[in-house]
C-alpha cells in the first residue's frame, strides 16, 4: 500500500548462479564472436553457384547469374586464413575477374560478390 505500511523481520540474500546474471551485450556478442573463431575449422562452398566461402556447409544463396561467376571456377580456393574462411584467387581467376570488370564497368563489381573484383585488383598490384 501507498505509503510504505509494512517491515521485515529478517532479509536474506540469495546469490544468483553466474549464468543467471545478465551481461552486458556487447561483451555477450564478443564472447560468441570468440567462440564462432574458435569453432572454424574447416571451409566449405555454398550458395546456389558455388559462390560462396564460409564455415557453414550449408551456406545458401539466391539463384540469380550476376556477372563474374564464371570466374569462380577459374582455380579459387576457399581457405581458412586468419581464422576466417576467404576466396584465394589464382592468376587465371584474378584475370578474368578483372576483364569482366574492363566491360562492365559498376554493373560488375556492384553485387555481392563485388568484393571479389577487389580482390582481382590486389592480387595483380602484387
Amino acid at each position: 500500500s501507498y505509503p510504505a505500511q509494512s517491515s521485515a523481520l529478517r532479509i536474506e540474500l540469495i546469490e544468483q548462479p553466474n549464468d543467471l546474471i545478465e551481461k552486458p551485450k556487447e561483451e555477450e556478442k564478443k564472447e560468441e564472436e570468440a567462440e564462432e573463431k574458435k569453432e572454424v575449422q574447416e571451409c566449405f562452398i555454398g550458395g546456389c553457384s558455388g559462390e560462396i566461402c564460409s564455415s557453414d556447409p550449408e551456406a545458401i544463396s539466391t539463384c540469380e547469374f550476376l556477372l563474374g561467376m564464371e570466374c569462380l571456377s577459374e582455380e579459387m580456393s576457399c581457405q581458412l586464413i586468419e581464422d576466417e574462411c576467404t576466396w584465394v584467387l589464382s592468376e587465371a581467376s584474378a584475370q578474368c575477374f578483372l576483364e569482366i570488370e574492363r566491360e562492365h564497368g559498376l554493373t560488375a563489381t556492384d553485387t555481392r560478390i563485388g568484393y571479389l573484383f577487389e580482390k582481382a585488383r590486389k592480387f595483380k598490384e602484387k
